[in-house]
């Protein structure tokens, strides 16, 4: 639920947390790659990161993916799909549910951003997108990390969640000053 200025939510902690297992799984990735990846190869973490838990019907949902190169070697042909959000039920505003890089350096690191546009409401699961990259000779296919689930809400429905009570809130002071 969008905050009012100032205000404090509980799901903040949660988003804390959320990054703090991130970053968590990050560090632990690093480790692994260090020891794991041998001269010259890449190894990548792909990470599928939505901006918000909530979304309004007919305003736009925004996925981010970050792609790391943690190996040494370079990975060429990288091509990222996210089949989650169908076109049923969302319109691409911006990006592109597949997308190509011909090379990710080793060490480096690259993005994506896919903003949707949602037709209807409800829940989605957002899961994870698919990859493939070229090593050397072989193949490599994975998935990204996957994001949260999707609330879709109609536009009523939100300004009911996000409105401010002024007039409840004016009555409320009226009866208790009419009380004292």
């Amino acid at each position: 639920r969008p905050l009012r200025p100032g205000a404090f939510s509980i799901p903040c902690v949660c988003v804390c947390s959320a990054m703090r297992q991130a970053m968590i799984a990050l560090v632990v990735l690093l480790v692994v790659a260090e020891v794991s990846v041998s001269a010259e190869e890449p190894q990548l973490a792909v990470f599928k990161n939505l901006q918000q838990s909530y979304a309004v019907q007919g305003g736009e949902v925004v996925i981010n993916f970050q792609i790391y190169n943690l190996g040494d070697g370079a990975a060429h042909d990288f091509k990222l799909e996210d089949t989650a959000y169908e076109s049923d039920n969302f319109d691409v505003v911006y990006g592109k549910r597949t997308v190509s890089f011909e090379k990710i350096p080793a060490g480096s690191s690259v993005s994506h951003t896919l903003v949707l546009k949602p037709k209807t409401t409800g829940r989605f699961n957002a899961g994870a997108a698919t990859y493939t990259y070229r090593a050397g000779k072989k193949n490599v296919s994975g998935q990204s990390t996957q994001a949260p689930l999707l609330e879709i809400v109609n536009q009523r429905d939100h300004e009911r969640r996000s409105a401010s009570f002024y007039l409840e809130w004016a009555v409320f002071l009226l009866l208790t000053i009419g009380v004292v």
